[in-house]
Order: C-alpha cells, then structure tokens, then sequence
C-alpha cells in the first residue's frame, strides 16, 4: 500500500492537470487512471527489485496479467461460451476458416464468447466503448483481432508504456491471455495504442486499444 501511495503521489499532479476534454466523467476517469498507474508502476517496481532481468520482470508481467485476467473472466463472464460469441462477422464468413485450423476450433469459440461477455460488461460500466473482435479471412483462422474504442484506462497505459514498463495496466489484455490460456491455446499477444484521428507523432493522443492474438494452436 505504501509502494502505491508513493507512486501516486509522484504523478498526482500530472493527472490533475490532464485534459478531460468535455466529458462529464472526466474527474472520475482521472482518478481511475491515477489509482491504475499507481498500482501498475508499484507492482512493477516491486518485481524489479533485488535485480530481476528484464526477461524475469517480463514473465512476472505476464502472470499478473493472466491472473488478473482469470479473476475478471469469472467475475465478469462466468459460464460464458462459444454461444456467446459476438462479431460484425458473420458465422458463415468465418465457419470455412475455422473448420480448416489444426487446433479444436470450438476452443477458440469459448475463449471468444468468454472474451465478448466481458467486454459488453466493461462497457455497460462505462470503462471502454465500442468493441469489435475480429477473424480475418487471410490468416487461415490463426489470427483474432480485438479492436476497443474510448478505452479509458488509455491515459495510464500510455504513461507506463512511454516509460518502458511491463506491467500495462489493460484489462482487455488480461482478459485477452486468460480467455485463450482457459482453453489452453497457444498464441503471441501483440498490442496498440492508436489514434484514428492523426499519423502525425507531435499530435498523436491516442483513444484505441488493439490486441492481435496470433500463430494461434494448441498449447
């Protein structure tokens, strides 16, 4: 609680400060982003301690994810399958990749609907947008994309990646590694912060998270 307390007290100022545009929940979005960093940055500094490596920091990194990930999916999405599935796709656009795939599809399907559930429920609280998951037809039903738009923990995140941190602070990403390790399916995680508005680095604010799940099989 103190390693927290100090790291908030660090960048309490900066938050303060920050923009929040016209949004009438933008004092509440900067308390969160406050309390997210604080968290991530005194739970990384305490994995960097006694000298970890960068590859030990990463790997403390990761379980936090997927334990943090494994707690929202039984809070948020629990009994949640492959029947709760949502994507702009349709099921026939994606059945002829899917049945092609070296692992058991219907895993992936699970992972998915497990994944959909708890996004709607991020949403219907207001912590992310819209949200889309998608399975591209040129990838042989080896690659998801996750797209979510407005998701508020951005500002933290942005913070933790400019300054080389491990620990991210995305429950999307949590979400993302313990759906798939659920079902136990191997795949690489690579994630964005984008902003759809601009490709000019001095004006880049950005407002999208994208997760790629790829190289997907079994694990």
């Amino acid at each position: 609680r103190a390693a927290v307390a100090g790291a908030a007290e660090r960048v309490r100022a900066g938050f303060d400060r920050a923009d929040a545009g016209s949004r009438d929940d933008g004092p509440a979005r900067r308390g969160l982003n406050l309390d997210l960093y604080a968290r991530m940055r005194a739970y990384g500094d305490l994995a960097s301690g006694g000298g970890a490596s960068k590859k030990e920091q990463q790997v403390a990194s990761k379980a936090f994810e997927r334990a943090w990930g494994a707690r929202l999916r039984r809070e948020l999405a629990p009994g949640a399958d492959r029947k709760d599935f949502k994507s702009p796709m349709s099921p026939e656009s994606y059945k002829d990749l899917l049945d092609a795939v070296s692992f058991d599809s219907k895993k992936l399907l699970d992972a998915l609907g497990a994944l959909s559930v708890a996004l709607s429920r991020l949403q219907e609280g207001g912590i992310i947008g819209k949200w889309e998951i998608i399975i591209p037809d040129d990838n042989y039903g080896e690659l998801v994309t996750v797209a979510v738009d407005d998701d508020g923990t951005i500002p933290a995140q942005f913070l933790l990646r400019e300054q080389g941190k491990f620990f991210l602070g995305s429950a999307v990403i949590a979400l993302c590694r313990a759906v798939m390790d659920e079902q136990k399916l191997s795949f690489a995680l690579d994630s964005y912060l984008i902003d759809p508005a601009t490709t000019k680095q001095e004006e880049y604010d950005p407002t999208q998270l994208l997760v790629s799940l790829s190289n997907i099989g079994v694990d």
